[in-house]
Protein backbone atom coordinates (compact mmCIF):
# COMPACT_ATOMS: atom_id res chain seq x y z
CA UNK A 1 0.00 0.00 0.00
CA UNK A 2 1.20 3.39 -1.06
CA UNK A 3 2.27 5.57 2.12
CA UNK A 4 0.57 9.02 2.26
CA UNK A 5 2.02 11.96 5.07
CA UNK A 6 -0.41 13.07 7.74
CA UNK A 7 -2.59 16.07 7.21
CA UNK A 8 -2.67 19.30 9.23
CA UNK A 9 -6.54 20.55 9.69
CA UNK A 10 -5.94 23.63 7.34
CA UNK A 11 -5.68 20.73 4.38
CA UNK A 12 -8.85 19.32 5.04
CA UNK A 13 -10.78 20.22 2.07
CA UNK A 14 -15.41 19.33 1.58
CA UNK A 15 -17.84 18.74 -0.90
CA UNK A 16 -20.84 17.23 -1.24
CA UNK A 17 -19.40 14.52 -3.72
CA UNK A 18 -15.82 13.32 -4.17
CA UNK A 19 -15.37 11.74 -7.75
CA UNK A 20 -12.02 10.07 -7.57
CA UNK A 21 -10.88 9.69 -11.30
CA UNK A 22 -10.50 12.64 -14.20
CA UNK A 23 -11.63 10.48 -16.97
CA UNK A 24 -14.43 10.59 -19.16
CA UNK A 25 -16.52 8.40 -16.83
CA UNK A 26 -15.86 10.23 -13.81
CA UNK A 27 -15.76 14.15 -15.32
CA UNK A 28 -19.16 13.52 -17.11
CA UNK A 29 -20.49 12.22 -13.47
CA UNK A 30 -19.22 15.62 -11.87
CA UNK A 31 -20.57 17.89 -14.67
CA UNK A 32 -23.93 16.18 -13.97
CA UNK A 33 -23.91 16.59 -10.58
CA UNK A 34 -22.51 19.94 -10.72
CA UNK A 35 -25.31 21.26 -12.82
CA UNK A 36 -27.99 20.45 -9.80
CA UNK A 37 -26.28 22.14 -7.63
CA UNK A 38 -24.36 19.29 -5.96
CA UNK A 39 -20.62 20.90 -5.10
CA UNK A 40 -17.82 18.66 -6.52
CA UNK A 41 -14.33 18.38 -6.45
CA UNK A 42 -12.70 15.52 -9.01
CA UNK A 43 -9.15 13.81 -8.04
CA UNK A 44 -7.03 13.11 -10.54
CA UNK A 45 -3.42 11.41 -10.24
CA UNK A 46 -2.02 12.99 -13.33
CA UNK A 47 -1.69 16.40 -14.20
CA UNK A 48 -4.00 16.30 -16.78
CA UNK A 49 -7.48 14.91 -17.51
CA UNK A 50 -8.76 12.53 -19.99
CA UNK A 51 -7.98 8.89 -18.61
CA UNK A 52 -7.36 6.76 -21.39
CA UNK A 53 -7.89 9.76 -24.01
CA UNK A 54 -4.98 11.93 -24.66
CA UNK A 55 -4.26 14.15 -27.34
CA UNK A 56 -0.54 15.64 -27.54
CA UNK A 57 0.41 18.50 -30.37
CA UNK A 58 3.12 17.72 -32.72
CA UNK A 59 5.93 19.98 -33.46
CA UNK A 60 4.37 20.71 -36.82
CA UNK A 61 1.10 22.12 -35.00
CA UNK A 62 -1.38 19.06 -35.35
CA UNK A 63 -2.76 17.02 -32.36
CA UNK A 64 -2.37 13.36 -32.47
CA UNK A 65 -4.90 11.36 -30.43
CA UNK A 66 -2.00 8.89 -28.29
CA UNK A 67 -5.06 7.06 -26.50
CA UNK A 68 -8.60 6.48 -27.31
CA UNK A 69 -9.80 8.06 -30.44
CA UNK A 70 -12.69 6.76 -32.54
CA UNK A 71 -16.29 7.07 -32.47
CA UNK A 72 -18.88 5.53 -34.72
CA UNK A 73 -22.37 4.89 -34.70
CA UNK A 74 -24.68 3.82 -31.66
CA UNK A 75 -22.09 5.90 -29.49
CA UNK A 76 -24.25 8.54 -29.53
CA UNK A 77 -23.52 9.77 -25.32
CA UNK A 78 -20.00 10.71 -26.07
CA UNK A 79 -20.77 12.02 -29.51
CA UNK A 80 -23.34 14.20 -27.77
CA UNK A 81 -21.41 15.16 -24.89
CA UNK A 82 -19.16 16.44 -27.73
CA UNK A 83 -21.47 18.08 -29.60
CA UNK A 84 -22.85 19.81 -26.58
CA UNK A 85 -19.14 21.55 -26.52
CA UNK A 86 -19.10 22.54 -30.34
CA UNK A 87 -16.40 19.35 -30.76
CA UNK A 88 -16.64 18.02 -34.22
CA UNK A 89 -15.82 14.67 -35.79
CA UNK A 90 -13.60 13.95 -39.49
CA UNK A 91 -14.37 10.38 -41.48
CA UNK A 92 -11.70 8.64 -40.89
CA UNK A 93 -9.89 7.35 -44.22
CA UNK A 94 -11.08 4.37 -45.72
CA UNK A 95 -10.49 4.38 -49.74
CA UNK A 96 -8.05 1.68 -51.13
CA UNK A 97 -6.43 -2.07 -50.68
CA UNK A 98 -5.97 -3.47 -47.51
CA UNK A 99 -2.91 -5.01 -46.71
CA UNK A 100 -3.09 -8.85 -45.11
CA UNK A 101 0.02 -10.83 -43.95
CA UNK A 102 -0.59 -14.58 -42.80
CA UNK A 103 1.46 -17.78 -42.83
CA UNK A 104 4.06 -14.97 -43.59
CA UNK A 105 2.12 -14.65 -47.99
CA UNK A 106 1.44 -11.09 -48.32
CA UNK A 107 -2.36 -10.32 -49.73
CA UNK A 108 -3.59 -7.17 -51.16
CA UNK A 109 -7.28 -7.04 -50.77
CA UNK A 110 -9.27 -4.73 -53.26
CA UNK A 111 -11.55 -2.85 -50.99
CA UNK A 112 -12.87 -6.03 -49.27
CA UNK A 113 -12.99 -6.16 -45.29
CA UNK A 114 -11.51 -9.68 -45.36
CA UNK A 115 -8.60 -11.28 -47.21
CA UNK A 116 -9.29 -12.69 -50.43
CA UNK A 117 -8.88 -16.34 -49.44
CA UNK A 118 -10.04 -19.69 -50.64
CA UNK A 119 -13.65 -20.02 -51.16
CA UNK A 120 -13.29 -22.51 -48.32
CA UNK A 121 -11.24 -20.64 -46.09
CA UNK A 122 -13.77 -17.66 -46.99
CA UNK A 123 -17.32 -19.96 -46.05
CA UNK A 124 -15.05 -20.75 -43.25
CA UNK A 125 -14.83 -17.46 -41.82
CA UNK A 126 -17.94 -16.57 -42.81
CA UNK A 127 -19.57 -19.04 -40.80
CA UNK A 128 -17.74 -18.57 -37.40
CA UNK A 129 -18.63 -15.21 -37.78
CA UNK A 130 -22.19 -16.08 -37.96
CA UNK A 131 -21.44 -18.20 -35.23
CA UNK A 132 -19.98 -15.80 -32.85
CA UNK A 133 -22.90 -13.04 -34.09
CA UNK A 134 -25.95 -15.73 -33.04
CA UNK A 135 -24.11 -15.93 -29.34
CA UNK A 136 -23.81 -12.77 -29.11
CA UNK A 137 -27.62 -12.41 -29.89
CA UNK A 138 -28.40 -14.85 -27.39
CA UNK A 139 -27.50 -12.03 -24.68
CA UNK A 140 -30.94 -10.04 -24.49
CA UNK A 141 -29.68 -7.56 -21.39
CA UNK A 142 -25.82 -6.98 -21.03
CA UNK A 143 -26.48 -6.44 -17.61
CA UNK A 144 -29.57 -9.20 -16.61
CA UNK A 145 -27.22 -12.60 -16.87
CA UNK A 146 -30.95 -15.17 -17.18
CA UNK A 147 -30.40 -15.03 -21.31
CA UNK A 148 -26.73 -15.43 -21.25
CA UNK A 149 -24.69 -18.98 -21.92
CA UNK A 150 -23.16 -19.22 -18.93
CA UNK A 151 -21.07 -22.27 -19.75
CA UNK A 152 -18.88 -20.53 -22.08
CA UNK A 153 -17.33 -18.45 -19.00
CA UNK A 154 -15.53 -21.33 -18.11
CA UNK A 155 -14.08 -21.52 -21.53
CA UNK A 156 -11.51 -19.56 -23.68
CA UNK A 157 -12.08 -17.68 -26.48
CA UNK A 158 -8.80 -19.46 -28.15
CA UNK A 159 -10.51 -23.11 -27.06
CA UNK A 160 -13.58 -22.24 -28.69
CA UNK A 161 -11.85 -20.97 -31.79
CA UNK A 162 -10.14 -23.85 -32.28
CA UNK A 163 -13.36 -26.30 -31.99
CA UNK A 164 -15.08 -23.97 -34.23
CA UNK A 165 -12.49 -23.01 -37.05
CA UNK A 166 -11.91 -25.23 -39.55
CA UNK A 167 -9.09 -24.01 -41.78
CA UNK A 168 -5.52 -22.94 -40.89
CA UNK A 169 -5.39 -19.41 -42.26
CA UNK A 170 -9.23 -18.84 -40.36
CA UNK A 171 -7.38 -20.15 -37.16
CA UNK A 172 -4.76 -17.47 -37.45
CA UNK A 173 -6.50 -14.48 -38.00
CA UNK A 174 -9.65 -15.19 -36.32
CA UNK A 175 -8.16 -15.14 -33.12
CA UNK A 176 -6.33 -11.61 -33.40
CA UNK A 177 -9.76 -10.31 -34.19
CA UNK A 178 -10.36 -10.29 -30.36
CA UNK A 179 -6.76 -9.57 -29.69
CA UNK A 180 -7.33 -5.82 -31.60
CA UNK A 181 -10.60 -5.55 -29.54
CA UNK A 182 -9.72 -6.38 -26.45
CA UNK A 183 -5.94 -6.06 -26.74
CA UNK A 184 -5.36 -9.33 -25.09
CA UNK A 185 -4.52 -13.23 -26.28
CA UNK A 186 -7.78 -15.66 -26.90
CA UNK A 187 -6.43 -17.62 -24.53
CA UNK A 188 -6.70 -14.91 -21.46
CA UNK A 189 -10.79 -14.05 -22.32
CA UNK A 190 -13.27 -16.35 -22.02
CA UNK A 191 -16.09 -16.69 -24.86
CA UNK A 192 -19.10 -15.39 -22.66
CA UNK A 193 -16.90 -12.47 -22.20
CA UNK A 194 -15.89 -11.94 -25.65
CA UNK A 195 -19.53 -12.23 -26.79
CA UNK A 196 -20.97 -9.89 -23.34
CA UNK A 197 -18.63 -7.62 -25.14
CA UNK A 198 -19.78 -7.74 -28.91
CA UNK A 199 -23.13 -7.26 -27.40
CA UNK A 200 -22.33 -4.27 -25.95
CA UNK A 201 -21.15 -2.93 -28.84
CA UNK A 202 -23.62 -3.77 -30.64
CA UNK A 203 -22.34 -7.15 -32.82
CA UNK A 204 -19.00 -7.79 -33.72
CA UNK A 205 -18.91 -6.49 -37.20
CA UNK A 206 -19.88 -2.99 -35.45
CA UNK A 207 -16.51 -3.22 -33.61
CA UNK A 208 -14.45 -5.11 -36.36
CA UNK A 209 -15.30 -2.44 -39.19
CA UNK A 210 -14.03 1.67 -40.10
CA UNK A 211 -17.08 2.20 -42.30
CA UNK A 212 -20.50 1.99 -40.05
CA UNK A 213 -18.18 0.67 -37.13
CA UNK A 214 -16.08 2.02 -34.28
CA UNK A 215 -13.38 3.43 -36.09
CA UNK A 216 -15.47 5.40 -38.22
CA UNK A 217 -14.52 9.20 -36.83
CA UNK A 218 -12.19 10.86 -34.84
CA UNK A 219 -12.68 14.31 -33.25
CA UNK A 220 -11.42 17.18 -35.00
CA UNK A 221 -8.24 18.19 -32.64
CA UNK A 222 -8.44 15.23 -30.48
CA UNK A 223 -10.64 13.65 -28.13
CA UNK A 224 -9.51 14.74 -24.81
CA UNK A 225 -10.44 17.69 -25.81
CA UNK A 226 -13.92 16.44 -24.89
CA UNK A 227 -12.55 16.23 -20.88
CA UNK A 228 -10.74 19.26 -21.18
CA UNK A 229 -14.28 20.83 -21.75
CA UNK A 230 -16.31 18.97 -18.88
CA UNK A 231 -13.31 19.81 -16.58
CA UNK A 232 -13.53 24.04 -17.12
CA UNK A 233 -16.75 23.07 -14.87
CA UNK A 234 -15.50 21.15 -12.38
CA UNK A 235 -12.95 21.56 -9.37
CA UNK A 236 -10.04 19.16 -10.21
CA UNK A 237 -7.29 19.11 -8.11
CA UNK A 238 -4.65 17.29 -10.03
CA UNK A 239 -1.70 15.27 -9.13
CA UNK A 240 -4.36 13.63 -6.40
CA UNK A 241 -3.27 10.31 -5.95
CA UNK A 242 -5.92 8.41 -3.60
CA UNK A 243 -4.40 6.82 -0.98
CA UNK A 244 -6.99 6.25 2.12
CA UNK A 245 -10.78 5.92 1.54
CA UNK A 246 -12.64 6.00 4.94
CA UNK A 247 -15.93 5.52 5.84
CA UNK A 248 -16.21 4.40 9.70
CA UNK A 249 -17.04 8.16 10.86
CA UNK A 250 -20.54 8.03 10.60
CA UNK A 251 -22.13 9.83 7.49
CA UNK A 252 -18.87 11.44 6.46
CA UNK A 253 -16.36 10.12 4.17
CA UNK A 254 -12.63 11.32 4.85
CA UNK A 255 -10.49 10.37 1.34
CA UNK A 256 -6.57 10.72 2.23
CA UNK A 257 -4.38 11.79 -0.66
CA UNK A 258 -0.34 10.75 -1.08
CA UNK A 259 0.19 13.77 -0.57
CA UNK A 260 -1.55 14.32 2.48
CA UNK A 261 -4.43 16.03 2.13
CA UNK A 262 -8.12 14.84 3.09
CA UNK A 263 -11.10 15.95 1.44
CA UNK A 264 -14.48 15.18 3.21
CA UNK A 265 -17.65 14.21 1.17
CA UNK A 266 -20.64 12.79 2.02
CA UNK A 267 -20.72 10.85 -1.14
CA UNK A 268 -17.83 9.16 -3.39
CA UNK A 269 -17.50 8.10 -6.95
CA UNK A 270 -14.62 5.90 -8.08
CA UNK A 271 -13.98 6.14 -11.92
CA UNK A 272 -10.88 4.41 -12.22
CA UNK A 273 -10.40 0.86 -13.46
CA UNK A 274 -11.36 -2.00 -11.00
CA UNK A 275 -7.45 -3.36 -11.04
CA UNK A 276 -6.68 -0.02 -9.41
CA UNK A 277 -9.20 -0.58 -6.43
CA UNK A 278 -6.67 -2.50 -4.86
CA UNK A 279 -3.88 0.21 -5.02
CA UNK A 280 -6.31 2.14 -2.59
CA UNK A 281 -6.65 1.46 1.69
CA UNK A 282 -10.36 0.63 2.39
CA UNK A 283 -12.12 1.43 5.67
CA UNK A 284 -13.67 -0.77 6.58
CA UNK A 285 -12.34 -2.69 3.90
CA UNK A 286 -13.94 -3.48 0.60
CA UNK A 287 -16.48 -6.18 0.26
CA UNK A 288 -15.29 -9.35 -1.02
CA UNK A 289 -17.02 -9.23 -4.38
CA UNK A 290 -15.13 -5.93 -5.10
CA UNK A 291 -11.96 -7.54 -3.77
CA UNK A 292 -12.53 -10.33 -6.08
CA UNK A 293 -13.71 -7.94 -8.97
CA UNK A 294 -10.05 -6.12 -8.65
CA UNK A 295 -8.18 -9.53 -8.22
CA UNK A 296 -9.92 -10.78 -11.58
CA UNK A 297 -9.67 -8.00 -13.76
CA UNK A 298 -7.00 -7.04 -16.10
CA UNK A 299 -5.37 -4.71 -18.26
CA UNK A 300 -5.47 -5.21 -21.74
CA UNK A 301 -1.50 -4.95 -23.18
CA UNK A 302 -0.82 -2.00 -25.99
CA UNK A 303 1.43 0.22 -27.49
CA UNK A 304 0.25 3.05 -30.05
CA UNK A 305 2.16 4.45 -32.34
CA UNK A 306 1.87 7.50 -34.74
CA UNK A 307 4.78 7.24 -37.63
CA UNK A 308 4.66 10.98 -39.18
CA UNK A 309 5.40 11.12 -43.26
CA UNK A 310 6.26 14.05 -45.67
CA UNK A 311 3.19 12.64 -47.73
CA UNK A 312 0.82 10.73 -47.76
CA UNK A 313 2.25 7.96 -50.03
CA UNK A 314 0.55 4.84 -49.49
CA UNK A 315 -2.79 6.56 -50.91
CA UNK A 316 -0.64 7.10 -54.47
CA UNK A 317 0.02 3.68 -54.53
CA UNK A 318 -3.74 2.26 -54.02
CA UNK A 319 -3.56 1.61 -50.47
CA UNK A 320 -5.92 2.55 -47.59
CA UNK A 321 -2.94 2.66 -44.77
CA UNK A 322 -4.79 -0.38 -43.54
CA UNK A 323 -2.95 -3.33 -42.68
CA UNK A 324 -3.78 -6.81 -40.78
CA UNK A 325 -0.50 -8.90 -39.84
CA UNK A 326 -0.61 -11.34 -37.17
CA UNK A 327 2.94 -11.59 -37.36
CA UNK A 328 3.48 -8.23 -36.06
CA UNK A 329 4.72 -6.03 -34.21
CA UNK A 330 1.60 -3.53 -35.79
CA UNK A 331 -1.64 -5.78 -35.99
CA UNK A 332 -3.63 -3.73 -37.65
CA UNK A 333 -3.17 0.19 -38.73
CA UNK A 334 -5.39 2.90 -40.02
CA UNK A 335 -4.74 5.96 -42.12
CA UNK A 336 -5.19 8.50 -39.14
CA UNK A 337 -3.69 11.38 -41.23
CA UNK A 338 -5.31 15.12 -40.26
CA UNK A 339 -6.21 18.47 -42.21
CA UNK A 340 -4.72 21.60 -40.76
CA UNK A 341 -6.12 24.51 -43.22
CA UNK A 342 -5.20 23.62 -46.54
CA UNK A 343 -2.67 20.94 -45.76
CA UNK A 344 -2.19 17.43 -44.89
CA UNK A 345 -0.67 15.72 -42.38
CA UNK A 346 0.15 12.29 -43.20
CA UNK A 347 -0.18 9.84 -40.65
CA UNK A 348 -0.17 5.81 -40.13
CA UNK A 349 -1.23 4.74 -36.35
CA UNK A 350 -0.04 1.27 -35.86
CA UNK A 351 -1.42 -0.72 -32.83
CA UNK A 352 0.82 -3.54 -31.63
CA UNK A 353 -1.67 -5.79 -28.95
CA UNK A 354 -1.25 -8.28 -26.55
CA UNK A 355 1.27 -10.33 -26.69
CA UNK A 356 3.03 -8.70 -29.41
CA UNK A 357 2.95 -5.65 -27.12
CA UNK A 358 4.65 -7.41 -24.12
CA UNK A 359 7.41 -8.75 -26.56
CA UNK A 360 8.07 -5.42 -28.25
CA UNK A 361 7.94 -3.56 -24.94
CA UNK A 362 11.18 -4.96 -24.16
CA UNK A 363 12.40 -2.88 -26.91
CA UNK A 364 14.00 0.42 -27.02
CA UNK A 365 11.65 3.50 -28.55
CA UNK A 366 14.04 3.53 -31.52
CA UNK A 367 13.95 -0.46 -31.90
CA UNK A 368 10.26 -0.33 -32.41
CA UNK A 369 10.35 2.52 -34.55
CA UNK A 370 12.79 0.87 -37.15
CA UNK A 371 10.93 -2.73 -36.51
CA UNK A 372 7.20 -0.66 -37.73
CA UNK A 373 8.86 1.03 -40.64
CA UNK A 374 10.43 -2.00 -42.38
CA UNK A 375 7.14 -4.00 -41.68
CA UNK A 376 5.13 -0.84 -43.69
CA UNK A 377 8.01 -1.19 -46.55
CA UNK A 378 7.27 -4.66 -46.87
CA UNK A 379 3.46 -4.82 -46.73
CA UNK A 380 3.48 -1.67 -48.70
CA UNK A 381 6.17 -2.35 -51.14
CA UNK A 382 7.65 0.46 -50.61
CA UNK A 383 11.61 0.65 -49.21
CA UNK A 384 12.36 4.70 -50.06
CA UNK A 385 9.54 6.74 -48.58
CA UNK A 386 8.54 4.07 -45.75
CA UNK A 387 11.87 3.77 -44.28
CA UNK A 388 11.90 7.89 -43.96
CA UNK A 389 9.78 8.62 -41.59
CA UNK A 390 9.24 12.64 -40.24
CA UNK A 391 8.40 11.71 -36.87
CA UNK A 392 7.26 8.87 -34.31
CA UNK A 393 5.30 9.36 -31.34
CA UNK A 394 4.03 6.19 -29.29
CA UNK A 395 2.38 5.67 -25.85
CA UNK A 396 3.03 2.62 -24.12
CA UNK A 397 -0.15 2.53 -21.42
CA UNK A 398 0.96 -0.36 -19.93
CA UNK A 399 3.73 2.07 -18.53
CA UNK A 400 0.69 4.34 -17.17
CA UNK A 401 0.83 3.71 -13.48
CA UNK A 402 -3.16 5.27 -13.39
CA UNK A 403 -4.37 3.54 -16.34
CA UNK A 404 -1.85 -0.04 -16.36
CA UNK A 405 -2.90 -0.78 -20.04
CA UNK A 406 -6.03 -0.23 -22.12
CA UNK A 407 -8.08 -0.50 -23.52
CA UNK A 408 -10.41 -1.82 -20.65
CA UNK A 409 -9.59 -4.45 -17.99
CA UNK A 410 -11.33 -7.85 -18.89
CA UNK A 411 -12.35 -10.58 -16.06
CA UNK A 412 -10.37 -13.91 -15.92
CA UNK A 413 -11.61 -17.21 -17.20
CA UNK A 414 -14.50 -18.21 -14.74
CA UNK A 415 -14.75 -15.30 -13.05
CA UNK A 416 -17.51 -12.87 -15.13
CA UNK A 417 -20.87 -14.59 -14.54
CA UNK A 418 -20.15 -14.29 -10.48
CA UNK A 419 -18.44 -10.52 -10.82
CA UNK A 420 -21.36 -9.02 -12.99
CA UNK A 421 -23.84 -8.22 -10.05
CA UNK A 422 -21.47 -6.39 -8.15
CA UNK A 423 -19.81 -4.56 -10.56
CA UNK A 424 -21.85 -1.92 -10.26
CA UNK A 425 -23.16 -2.48 -6.39
CA UNK A 426 -22.85 0.78 -4.28
CA UNK A 427 -20.20 0.05 -1.18
CA UNK A 428 -22.38 1.99 1.38
CA UNK A 429 -21.93 6.16 0.79
CA UNK A 430 -19.41 4.66 -2.23
CA UNK A 431 -20.10 4.10 -6.26
CA UNK A 432 -18.46 3.08 -9.04
CA UNK A 433 -18.36 4.22 -12.53
CA UNK A 434 -16.08 3.75 -15.64
CA UNK A 435 -15.14 1.76 -18.97
CA UNK A 436 -15.59 -1.61 -16.90
CA UNK A 437 -19.17 -0.76 -15.87
CA UNK A 438 -20.64 0.24 -18.82
CA UNK A 439 -23.49 -1.62 -20.71
CA UNK A 440 -23.19 -0.11 -24.02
Amino acid sequence: MTPYKKCPMSKILSADVIVVGGGISGLSAGVYLSRKDISVIVLEARERVGGRTYSVETEAGVVCDLGGAYVGPTQDRILRVASEFGIETEMVYNTGAIQFRVDGVQIRSGTQEFPPLSIFELLDMNRVIVAVENLISKIKSTENTESWPIELDSISAKDWFSQNITSEKVRQIFPRILDSILCKDSSEVSMLYFIWYGKCGDCLKRLMEISHGAQERTFVNGSQQISNSMAKELNVRFNSVVARIDQTHNDIIHITCRDGTVFNAAKVIIAISPPLYSKIEWMPELPPSKIAIAKDFSMGHIIKTNMFYETAWWRKDGFSGQIFDPSGPVLYSIDCSKQRSNSLYPCLMGFVLANDAKKWAQRSPEERKRGICEQYASLFNNNTLALAPLDYLEQNWNDEEFSAGCYVASPSIGSFVESVPHLREPFDHIHFAGTELATV
